[in-house]
């Protein structure tokens, strides 16, 4: 089992003090064969003042070579956004980790199914060169068509972790956010942030 424990503390130009929002990822999976898994996860965030965030996620995860790894996942969504209640949610991750895993990009694509609106999309993606306990690279965030793209830094040691993210909008917006995080699984050496 694999349980993480963010906190992420914004400050944009526009504000006058940080914002904070909380996140507690719990996952687990059961070994089908080599390249196969089955497994599950379920998302908690939360902010002041908003209604929490849970996304629940079930799907198999492929390995087919040393340096992919994929998963379509299927699950549903609550309190997303502007939505109200549940919704389905049909997503696909991956992960290439070239050159010896020292670079890395990773994608996670969403949709979620609503009634009564058009679907949402929701895409992180990130591109990654690890160095020991240390990870510098380029993230971008997409909710239907707006986008918000930057760099990180990040280190970790064991179970806990820093890493500082600079974000831009098209509106040309800027935001700093600082994530600590504990993850309870086995020591790493390359991060999983982004929230």
């Amino acid at each position: 089992m694999h349980i993480l424990m963010s906190l992420l503390l914004t400050t944009t130009a526009a504000a006058e003090g940080a914002e904070y929002q909380g996140m507690v990822s719990v996952s687990d999976h059961v070994t089908l064969t080599d390249h196969v898994d089955f497994g599950g996860q379920v998302n908690l965030s939360w902010k002041p003042q908003y209604d929490p965030v849970h996304v629940y996620y079930v799907g198999p995860s492929f390995q087919p070579t040393g340096w992919w790894w994929t998963s379509p996942r299927t699950g549903m969504v609550f309190n997303w956004e502007e939505m109200d209640g549940a919704a389905p949610v049909a997503s696909w991750w991956n992960r290439f980790s070239p050159h010896g895993g020292h670079v890395s990009l990773s994608t996670q694509t969403e949709v979620y199914l609503q009634r009564e609106h058009s679907p949402e999309y929701f895409g992180l993606y990130m591109v990654d060169y690890h160095l020991a306990f240390l990870a510098a690279g380029l993230q971008a965030e997409q909710i239907n068509g707006e986008f918000a793209a930057g760099f990180h830094l990040g280190a970790h040691l064991g179970i806990l972790g820093i890493v500082g993210e600079c974000y831009w909008n098209q509106a040309g917006e800027f935001a700093v956010h600082t994530v600590l995080e504990v993850d309870f699984a086995a020591p790493r050496s390359t991060p999983s942030h982004g929230s």
